[in-house]
């Protein structure tokens, strides 16, 4: 029988010191500078800078007697994810938070979490659907326990509902409890129910300490504890924030392979990981990813000459290349791109990005009339074709716009919460697919990440 999460908890604070399972840095090569900020929403393709990266293993430890400042949001958004890992049967995924807080699942130590889980929930337990709602209030630190989330959770199409706890220990998310298990069949995940039949070839969905990776027809679930800050996905890495010694750069499968860089971005082009060095707007560079052998641009980042308010962007996929000029809000007031079309027709964009395929430029319209909330927070999506930048779409969502991603085919906005407009992280409360074919459009309301990366 399961134990509670809470005397999981108490048990590793008393016996355990947070030993984590993750493996040993390799030697690492010169050290970095800090990353540069800015008060102005990062673009979706944000300038960057390239610096010799640095290896790295460790996470970020979190003093539990201090009360975390986290919207119940966030431990709802992990709850959702560990309990589609279980409906994947990505055991192994499902149970790494909690393994590597030194927590155990059931009365025996010594079974591993992914034999537990796999035990409990086979065959087809845990599928739900679920609905989760907010349980008891937050538990603040009471000396003894660390901060705890409790959430109902409902086993839709029985009724059956059970206590489920969120909990943290030293900065790290856990979860122990298993859902109502009740026989199911498989139901639509995330992906299907944002693009139905017509899939991306290429998706990457933020899990628990996990991406859960679509290629080709083949879904595949991987640890890699930078996920929670995961920021883009281009290729087979992943750009993660979060760590005060820099960004981390780190291949989807292979945490434990994590460089540090200063503010880096990614670029794939014809299979190879290059990245963008752009943090010096006068000596513009793009590098073989963990080398410093260099690669030509597809447009001069120069040919745009940046300003002291501004900051010059490039983004290059599926063979476009779009350089653009900031002004001191983040929001794009010059542009040129390889195709020589203008991209803009008189708009103010704001978050901005190329479709996977370079045939798409998607951004978020701030220019006066648009429907805009302020400088930095826009509902408003434009989807133009960079061959002629003639608009294919002008969508407005019901919140602010925090991310876009397209593959060409799909455009996928996360819409954020109006009332946390003013506290500067609207966050994730949505996620909105648009099919630029067929018109098809589907909001679904989730806290969870989706990526439309270049393919490796």
């Amino acid at each position: 029988m399961l134990r509670s999460l809470s005397s999981i908890l108490i048990g590793a604070l008393l016996l355990v010191a947070c030993s984590t399972d993750l493996p040993a840095a390799s030697p690492a090569a010169p050290t970095v500078s800090q990353p540069t900020t800015t008060s102005s929403p990062a673009p979706v393709s944000p300038s960057t800078t390239l610096a010799s990266p640095t290896t790295t293993s460790t996470t970020t430890n979190v003093d539990d007697s201090v009360t975390p400042d986290i919207d119940s949001a966030v431990p709802e958004k992990h709850l959702e994810n560990y309990l589609a890992a279980l409906a994947a049967g990505a055991y192994e995924q499902a149970g790494f938070p909690a393994t590597n807080a030194g927590t155990a699942f059931g009365d025996n130590e010594n079974i591993a979490a992914a034999d537990y889980l796999g035990t409990a929930c086979e065959p087809d337990l845990c599928n739900g659907p679920y609905r989760i709602e907010p349980g008891d209030p937050f538990i603040q630190y009471d000396g003894i326990a660390p901060p705890r989330w409790n959430f109902s959770v409902t086993h839709e199409p029985s009724g059956e509902a059970t206590t489920m706890t969120v909990g943290m220990f030293e900065g790290q998310f856990v979860i122990a409890d298993l859902p109502p298990l009740v026989e199911s069949p498989q139901p639509d995940d995330l992906l299907t129910r944002l693009f139905g039949s017509d899939q991306p070839d290429y998706a990457v969905v933020e899990r628990f300490d996990a991406f859960e990776i679509q290629l080709a027809g083949t879904n595949t679930w991987v640890t890699n504890w930078f996920a929670d800050t995961a920021w883009f996905v281009e290729g087979d890495v992943v750009v993660s924030y979060g760590d005060t010694n820099g960004v981390h750069v780190t291949p989807l499968a292979a945490p434990q392979e994590s460089l540090i860089y200063e503010c880096p971005d990614i670029i794939v082009r014809e299979g190879r990981t290059l990245v963008l060095d752009l943090c010096d707007p006068m000596a513009p560079g793009l590098y073989g990813f963990g080398t410093a052998d260099r690669y030509p641009f597809l447009i001069d980042p120069l040919e745009i000459e940046p300003y002291e308010s501004g900051g010059v962007s490039y983004l290059e996929r599926g063979g476009t290349a779009v350089v653009t000029l900031g002004d001191a809000e983040g929001n794009t007031s010059e542009l040129i791109s390889t195709t020589g079309a203008d991209l803009l027709r008189g708009d103010y964009a704001g978050y901005r990005t190329l479709s996977a395929d370079g045939s798409r430029f998607i951004y978020t319209d701030h220019s006066q009339g648009s429907g805009t909330y302020n400088h930095f927070w826009s509902p408003v999506v434009v989807v133009r074709t960079t061959d002629t930048g003639a608009e294919l779409l002008r969508l407005v969502l019901d919140g602010p716009v925090t991310c876009l991603e397209s593959d060409g085919l799909w455009v996928l906005a996360c819409e954020g919460d109006v009332d946390r407009m003013l506290e500067g992280d609207p966050g994730i409360i949505a996620l909105v697919a648009y099919n630029v074919e067929t018109g098809e459009t589907n909001r679904i309301a989730t806290g969870t990440r989706v990526f439309l990366p270049s393919k490796p």
